[in-house]
């Protein structure tokens, strides 16, 4: 039997976060809090004896920043793995458009439904399950991308291992390759 734990980071925190902006592909580097939020990440995956044999992230700068400050595996970066495609809504305030789920809201201004980020991302997934020495899998990606995945694969649309904060972790387990379980790993629920 084949275990696999796959641990789904969302990145650190940017400028954009605490302006609480759509912040979609733009290419925003962490800011100072997002860099103590990474550390924070990588002292707690230290005190549990968490280790990994592979590490993968979105291509996007904020994603990269947050694997190097957790990390010192060589890593690949995935295109899709990045964040969803807001179209002209992409920098908009996060007041301003309708609370998640989203389904097909951002299609009307050229960006991605709920559906068509699921299947990207879940596409990813299985191509990083699938590599051979994979047990214990570092990947980095953005917020609303994992919400949509994990949402999907659980089949529960808000729940809270769906919605990470900035630096939050989920972890995935899977045996013989069919999900086994999903639980919210870090900042721990009080």
């Amino acid at each position: 039997m084949l275990t696999q734990k796959l641990y789904l980071v969302r990145h650190g925190e940017t400028r954009l976060n605490a302006c609480r902006l759509m912040q979609g592909s733009s290419d925003e580097p962490l800011n100072e809090s997002g860099e103590r939020q990474a550390a924070a990440l990588r002292e707690y995956f230290l005190q549990q004896s968490i280790s990994f044999d592979h590490a993968y992230c979105s291509p996007l700068r904020r994603a990269i920043e947050t694997l190097n400050i957790l990390t010192d595996l060589p890593h690949a970066e995935l295109h899709d793995l990045r964040e969803r495609e807001y179209g002209s809504c992409e920098m908009m305030p996060v007041s301003s458009v309708p609370p998640v789920p989203y389904r097909d809201y951002f299609s009307a201004f050229g960006g991605e439904s709920d559906e068509q980020v699921f299947r990207r991302m879940d596409s990813a997934m299985r191509e990083i399950l699938a590599q051979p020495g994979s047990r214990s899998i570092l990947v980095i990606s953005h917020g609303a991308a994992l919400r949509n995945l994990l949402a999907g694969w659980s089949g529960i649309e808000e729940a809270p291992h769906t919605i990470l904060p900035n630096c939050g972790a989920a972890l995935c387990i899977f045996t013989d390759g069919r999900l086994a379980g999903i639980s919210r790993l870090y900042p721990p629920q009080g």
